[in-house]
């Protein structure tokens, strides 16, 4: 492939001409592409019966690739810019017509800039700040589970705690040991368990013992029988006397008053007992061991 350079020797009309030509070679290419400020590759091919030649500063190995290209130049009228993918990697790829002394022989030139090759000094940054994705990813799933854990955590004490209370064991409590909302929730749910537990408690004191002497009631006394069975030993009756006119006579205040007295000597005096209640207004009962 060479370059023609073509003068007229006038005298002063035409009458010879001067031809000096000079050869392309794969070297001036080269010193092209050193004078480039981008790493390209450039390559110049004519169409010759068979295909295509020329000379290029690609590998040789890019050979057939290169061909395959500059067969689309039939269908390209001018400079078309493209990215183009082959074996050798992603290339920009610009071809562009060259004015020729024969027009039915076209030269083609091909500039090609590896975005590969433009990217390599990247990928370490690239690499880095995926790195850093990742890692900062990872982070956030890790500081979400520990997130979800120490609400769900307190939140699943609570519902252990409430179905404790459900089946009716008002001995655990919760320990959330938290300034935050969850952790006041927490105390007040203690609370109000304590509050539940000791009104429970009253009220159980209160079906099973005398309001007034403080003593077993009835329902109590028969309980504590009924659970010893045949084994309970001797029951003791204590019945008062003329209690009624008492409290018609001189009131209800001492009536009672006599009732919480007799109560408190029989509790003095029967200490080796079982139990002593209070099984109506005007009787006691005892239940004596048996000897």
């Amino acid at each position: 492939m060479f370059q023609l350079t073509l003068v007229p020797v006038l005298a002063p009309d035409p009458i010879a001409w001067i031809e000096a030509s000079i050869e392309v070679t794969t070297e001036d290419l080269r010193e092209f592409r050193q004078r480039s400020t981008l790493p390209i590759d450039v390559t110049l091919a004519r169409l010759v019966p068979g295909g295509w030649l020329g000379v290029s500063t690609a590998p040789l190995d890019r050979a057939d690739e290169i061909g395959q290209l500059f067969e689309t130049t039939r269908a390209v009228p001018a400079a078309v810019p493209a990215t183009t993918r082959t074996a050798a990697g992603t290339f920009v790829t610009l071809l562009r017509r060259l004015p020729t002394a024969l027009p039915w022989l076209p030269l083609v030139a091909m500039l090609q800039y590896s975005i590969d090759s433009a990217l390599q000094p990247y990928q370490a940054l690239f690499y880095f700040l995926l790195a850093i994705g990742g890692g900062a990813a990872l982070l956030t799933v890790g500081s979400m589970v520990l997130i979800a854990r120490s609400l769900t955590r307190p939140i699943r004490l609570l519902d252990e705690a409430a179905q404790r209370i459900r089946a009716g064991d008002y001995a655990g409590r919760v320990a959330v040991s938290r300034q935050d909302e969850l952790g006041r929730l927490a105390d007040t749910f203690n609370a109000m368990v304590t509050a539940v537990a000791s009104r429970e408690q009253h009220i159980l004191h209160q079906s099973l013992h005398d309001p007034l002497t403080g003593l077993a009631n009835l329902a109590r006394f028969r309980g504590e029988v009924e659970q010893h069975g045949g084994q309970a030993g001797v029951v003791l009756l204590v019945r008062l006397q003329r209690l009624a006119e008492v409290r018609n006579t001189l009131g209800h205040e001492l009536a009672d008053r006599v009732v919480v007295s007799i109560a408190g000597r029989l509790t003095g005096v029967l200490k080796n007992t079982d139990l002593v209640a209070r099984v109506d207004s005007e009787t006691f009962a005892a239940l004596l061991p048996r000897t």
